[in-house]
């Protein structure tokens, strides 16, 4: 089993000096390699989605996909240079903007997303990085969760064959029917509970 037995998950915590410093979201490590994500709320502008205005949807690419990259690199180069052995010496690593909405895969968004003026500032250790919404990073849980499949190959494979594909539609085309999580129907079932009680149901 490559997840279970190897995989390792760190969560989000303050570094720096004086401990003031927010390191990103949440951290998967699995043997050399290293899974950074790096979350953005709020929501795309109506002319970004909607009337596809040039100068807002460069704007807010910026915002929920380069930025939150360049935040995440510019975190996990400060904490490897002051905890060296904080990621257990992983040296390829993958960097995912994960925002509210999601930028659809398109020729325009991706030619931002590869734009060498800012990419020249990436640690040499990052090998691969893509933007995805809510929905798509349950995908990534689902396949650490489910499958004993290594997330990293799954990453590998989807960026550079498929990079215009949905997550979601690729992984169906692999894999089929993306169910449930486990941690979804426990969360849904504490919901229920709480409805009952709260509505007295179980009263006689």
């Amino acid at each position: 089993m490559i997840n279970r037995l190897f995989l390792h998950f760190i969560d989000e915590f303050s570094y720096g000096k004086d401990l003031s410093k927010r390191s990103s979201d949440a951290y998967i490590r699995l043997r050399n390699s290293l899974l950074i994500v790096e979350c953005k709320s709020g929501r795309i502008r109506k002319e970004t989605k909607i009337e596809a205005d040039e100068k807002t949807t460069e704007e807010d690419f910026k915002k929920y996909v380069t930025k939150p990259i360049m935040q995440a690199n510019r975190a996990y180069s400060e904490i490897i240079d002051q905890m060296p052995e904080k990621f257990g010496g992983a040296k390829k690593v993958y960097i995912l903007s994960v925002s509210y909405q999601s930028f659809p895969s398109l020729p325009k968004y991706n030619e931002l997303l590869h734009d060498p003026n800012w990419r020249k500032d990436l640690n040499p250790n990052v090998k691969q990085f893509d933007y995805l919404g809510l929905m798509d990073i349950e995908i990534i849980a689902y396949i650490i969760e489910n499958l004993d499949l290594s997330i990293f190959l799954f990453l590998n494979t989807k960026i550079k064959n498929k990079e215009f594909v949905p997550y979601s539609n690729y992984f169906y085309t692999k894999f089929g029917e993306i169910r449930r999580l486990k941690s979804h129907t426990n969360k849904l079932e504490e919901i229920f509970d709480n409805i009952k009680r709260t509505l007295d149901f179980n009263k006689s």
